[in-house]
């Protein structure tokens, strides 16, 4: 067992030295961290800043394992089901070790995993609280924690699941079950908080964040139950939360490292079907549900629009335009600013954030890899034009649509509305024209650290550059908000056409 923990960790350190083992990608690496590192700076940062009541202390840790649940339900929903990657697999099926050895490996490896979702879910939430309240730093990372061990404990309930599966060579639904029976939990405790609060939202809205009655949902409940606890300052919630979360999951590891049977085999074949999907995720591609194609039939315009017509093929075959993915994460944030109490510009800086998370390079570095595309008899912009016209229509429709939902959900007046209308539409076409503009000066060795970097200097540049000079001028920024937030959607639009223009002779087929 001992032997299989050096490896593991063996393994993690071979791929940090690999990333950096490259000057220019340890400068990338180090470049983007340090900018996402400088995402935490307003945590630590109090003044001026409103004292965090303890009911949106309570709205932050019920975002966070919302957050949570959304992570579980994409595993569960998951084609792609593994005990290990396929290099893990090597040297533990072929080594010297037996069977509970393998399985006792488990859960040190979902801990890795587990702790970059909690990650996720607790510092990007609280970057977004802490830009307007004093934020304790000793919530963040206690809340961290806590996620952490409850993805981990439902990653133990999904493979023990999985295993049973492979051995007894079923597919079972148990992870399905379980999951629906919390959700389900969780609506009957917001239904009974609707009916007693008069059906009244907002009221059984923050009834359902600051009741105990969450506390009897498994899993969830205990991890509320110890957070809670450590808001209120009540110790012995802090310790029963924690105490339960950490008996299950001594009692889980012995189940699963004790379950009996013939796995290897199939392991091994699993192990290797989700490596590639690992590493197809991992460069931002999205899986085909073929079980939704169906015939049919699109009119192909002259030269360049065929490739438009293309897209849009390929989306009607899958009947879906819009996916859960798409909107969840707009969803989210929408929530966020509506327990804070935003302005229009809040729900707007959260609209940026979720446009910027959303945006990858790959449909684009897939047609642009077409040789067709080349050999098409019309002119680069227009080619370039059609390329990105749908990816762009796609995400300006999502973003106009929750821009308008924030509108009346910050009961914004005219102006303000149109300003932020053209402000979103504006960021949309810079964002797109981000990713062209990584595969134009990359090439073929562009990554996704490099395209965040650019996106993320892109984005803060028209800012920077509009309010630098405002300062200068002497400008009183907040009696000009308005007049400077439409001088930025100008630059904005202007980067992104010279950037267009710029990128468009790729097109003739000399340089890609």
């Amino acid at each position: 067992m001992v032997i299989l923990l050096k490896l593991s960790l063996l393994k993690r350190f071979a791929k940090i030295r690999n990333i950096l083992s490259k000057p220019t990608s340890a400068l990338f690496t180090l470049g983007a961290l340090l900018l996402y590192g400088s995402m935490f700076i307003p945590m630590f940062r109090h003044e001026g800043k409103a004292i965090m009541a303890p009911e949106l202390m309570q709205a932050y840790i019920m975002i966070v394992l919302g957050i949570s649940a959304f992570f579980m339900l994409s595993m569960v929903l998951s084609k792609h089901q593994s005990l290990f990657f396929l290099e893990d697999s090597y040297f533990m099926f072929i080594g010297p070790f037996n069977r509970k050895q393998i399985l006792s490996l488990l859960p040190f490896e979902n801990i890795w995993g587990s702790m970059l979702l909690a990650l996720l879910a607790s510092f990007l939430s609280a970057f977004q609280f802490s830009l307007h309240f004093a934020m304790p730093i000793q919530l963040v990372l206690i809340t961290f924690f806590m996620n952490t061990l409850l993805i981990s404990a439902f990653s133990l309930i999904m493979e023990w699941f999985y295993l049973k599966g492979i051995i007894q060579k079923t597919k079972s639904k148990g992870p399905r079950i379980l999951l629906g029976l919390l959700i389900v939990c969780a609506l009957l405790i917001f239904g009974t908080q609707f009916y007693q609060n008069g059906f009244d939202v907002m009221a059984s809205l923050m009834a359902f964040v600051t009741q105990d009655s969450f506390f009897w949902i498994p899993l969830f409940g205990w991890a509320k139950l110890g957070l809670v606890g450590f808001v209120s300052q009540n110790i012995v919630q802090v310790l029963l939360g924690f105490g339960l979360m950490v008996l299950f999951h001594v009692i889980a590891i012995y189940v699963f490292a004790n379950t009996k049977g013939d796995f290897f085999e199939q392991a091994m074949l699993d192990a290797e079907d989700f490596s590639e999907f690992y590493a197809r995720a991992k460069s931002g591609k999205q899986e085909i549900n073929t079980d939704d194609i169906k015939q049919v039939e699109v009119k192909y315009g002259i030269g360049a629009r065929a490739i438009h017509n293309k897209n849009v093929l390929l989306l009607k075959k899958q009947r879906r335009m819009i996916g859960l993915k798409d909107v969840l994460i707009y969803i989210i944030y929408l929530i966020m600013g509506f327990f804070m109490k935003m302005p229009i510009q809040g729900y707007i800086m959260f609209i940026i954030i979720a446009l910027f998370n959303q945006a990858n390079i790959d449909t684009l570095t897939d047609d642009l890899k077409q040789y067709h595309l080349y050999l098409i008899p019309d002119s680069p912009l227009r080619k370039l034009f059609n390329t990105i016209k749908l990816p762009f229509l796609k995400s300006l429709g999502i973003a106009l649509f929750f821009t308008l939902v924030s509108i009346g959900m910050a009961r914004a007046n005219l102006g303000e509305a149109l300003v932020a209308l053209v402000f979103v539409s504006s960021y949309v076409a810079l964002i797109n024209v981000s990713s062209i503009l990584t595969i134009r000066i990359m090439k073929s060795r562009h990554n996704q650290i490099v395209d965040m970097l650019l996106r993320m200097i892109l984005c803060v540049l028209p800012i920077v550059v509009v309010f630098a000079t405002a300062g200068l001028l002497s400008v009183d920024i907040e009696a000009n908000a308005m007049a400077l937030g439409l001088t930025v959607s100008a630059l904005a639009y202007a980067i992104a056409g010279a950037g267009f223009v710029w990128v468009a002779p790729m097109l003739r087929g000399t340089e890609f």
